[in-house]
């Protein structure tokens, strides 16, 4: 991350995110500058408890939907995705929306 402009970071805000989350913390707390665009999608809508817990870490944060992806995706330098588990095959299963946002990527 560039310590001069201010890194634009994507993620997909479903239950699965714990480990981005901690790690967009952990950026924050050693100082790094960034912007976090929090992506939902029904039926859960688990991205809104995701953008109130990175907000009170002090974390400048974007809450949008899914369907607004494909026009704030120029604007986004980095994009975090994560997975519910990988397959023995090396194939990944993640939340139903996450491949659309990858190919957007």
């Amino acid at each position: 991350m560039s310590d001069k402009r201010p890194e634009v970071i994507l993620t997909f805000g479903n239950n699965e995110s714990q480990t981005v989350e901690d790690l967009l913390k952990k950026a924050h707390d050693i100082g790094r500058k960034m912007r976090v665009v929090v992506v939902d999608a029904g039926p859960e809508y688990a991205g809104r408890n995701m953008v109130k817990r990175l907000a009170k870490h002090g974390i400048e944060c974007q809450y949008t939907l899914i369907s607004m992806v494909s026009f704030i995706i120029n604007t986004v330098t980095k994009v975090f995705l994560s997975s519910s588990y990988i397959l023995q095959n090396g194939a990944l299963v993640a939340p139903m929306g996450t491949s659309m946002i990858g190919c957007l990527a």
